[in-house]
């Protein structure tokens, strides 16, 4: 039995772009007087990655204090990110508006950010040895990329306390494209759907990666965010609605679905 009901919320992209901690508890003041009950924030991205992270060696200085704009600066990126003790404010505001925070941590695309800080903490020699491939995409098959991953999330999951879902990206990268590669990212989005489930928590990811030939195959407990068919290639437009599942398709074979 299909059930439909309404979610609203806004999806707030500060990777792109510096909102100060007031701005975010701002926001989620907005959501709360508009009836809403979510706020997914999106943490990474090409361009940066937000967040305080031991794992990534971003973090400030002993007595260091936020810029003007509010947010701290990594030296070596030029990049702001925000705090430990102000993800914690956020946090804590979102509880007494009871507005749920879902973290977005993308990969295998989209790491632009990520790979900046870990290239600066672990060397080039281990980014494009290790984890980065030729596509400027993480190397999803490999046991040691998919496992920094995994400790990325669980750094996430003590910076917000109290969430239910981590969002795990999946959005246009090389296999989300071509049929040929995609069981193995279905491989990939498994493993950690299974993984959050240890942290006592579920999975989301963008559709783009769910294609007719092997949606049975993926974990029907991962949450799917249908935002495109086609994502940001339309000359390949006639394509990938082919080879990618429809809204009622994915519906049909029992996932969780928001639109």
């Amino acid at each position: 039995m299909t059930m439909i009901f309404k979610q609203t919320g806004l999806v707030l992209d500060i990777s792109r772009r510096a909102y100060p901690p007031e701005a975010i508890k701002a926001f989620i003041s907005f959501i709360k007087q508009s009836g809403g009950q979510f706020l997914l924030l999106h943490l990474s991205d090409d361009e940066n990655y937000k967040l305080e992270s031991e794992l990534l060696g971003q973090q400030p200085a002993a007595g260091a204090k936020p810029e003007a704009n509010g947010l701290y600066l990594n030296p070596v990126t030029g990049k702001s990110y925000l705090s430990k003790t102000q993800v914690a404010d956020i946090v804590a505001h979102a509880a007494a508006e009871g507005i749920e925070l879902i973290p977005e941590v993308g990969s295998p695309g989209h790491m632009g950010g990520i790979f900046a800080l870990y290239g600066a903490k672990y060397g080039q020699d281990a980014l494009i040895d290790g984890f980065k491939n030729s596509y400027n995409e993480m190397r999803y098959t490999t046991p040691s990329s998919i496992k920094f991953v995994q400790d990325l999330y669980a750094e996430v999951a003590v910076m917000f306390p109290g969430i239910k879902t981590i969002h795990i990206g999946g959005d246009e990268h090389g296999a989300t494209y071509n049929e040929t590669y995609n069981q193995e990212f279905v491989d990939y989005a498994n493993t950690q759907a299974a993984y959050l489930k240890t942290l006592g928590l579920k999975a989301r990811m963008w559709n783009d990666g769910v294609m007719s030939s092997t949606m049975d195959k993926l974990d029907k407990t991962i949450e799917i965010m249908f935002w495109a068919w086609d994502g940001d290639k339309p000359d390949e437009r006639e394509q990938l609605i082919k080879i990618r599942a429809g809204m009622d398709e994915i519906i049909k074979a029992g996932f969780t679905v928001y639109n």
